[in-house]
């Protein structure tokens, strides 16, 4: 089946001007002026005596053992334990706030195969018998 010439060059036409829509959408969309991020505001941010405070209370519950066997709680700035109602752990992964770190041995900036020593540069091994 031959499509007509002329619905061939109407086709042509309008797909040409979608491209030119969407380059031109494109361009000015990247020439928009970027938002400017507001730096982050300090007061959230505790002061380097609050710090200290809470390192120090950190060590000191670390160190403070627990009534009897139960599960506890505590928060800053309170140096006791309270008792709580013990729950299960929920059934879903919780990996390390870090990312969890691959079982590696030794360091990661060794090339992945070493290349082969010639047999005149390995060291030789004597017998004495």
């Amino acid at each position: 089946m031959k499509i007509p010439r002329a619905l061939h060059c109407s086709v042509l036409e309008a797909i040409r001007i979608l491209l030119a829509a969407i380059f031109l959408i494109a361009l000015t969309a990247s020439r928009a002026p970027a938002q400017e991020i507001p730096p982050p505001t300090d007061q959230n941010q505790p002061s380097p005596d609050e710090l200290k405070q809470r390192d120090d209370w950190r060590t000191a519950m670390a160190q403070l053992p627990l009534p009897k066997k139960g599960c506890f709680e505590s928060s800053f700035p309170a140096r006791e334990w309270r008792e709580v109602v013990c729950v299960a752990a929920p059934n879903y992964p919780m990996p390390p706030k870090g990312g969890v770190r691959p079982l590696v041995v030794g360091t990661t900036t060794t090339p992945r195969h070493r290349r082969r020593v010639a047999s005149s540069q390995r060291p030789s091994v004597r017998s004495s018998r």
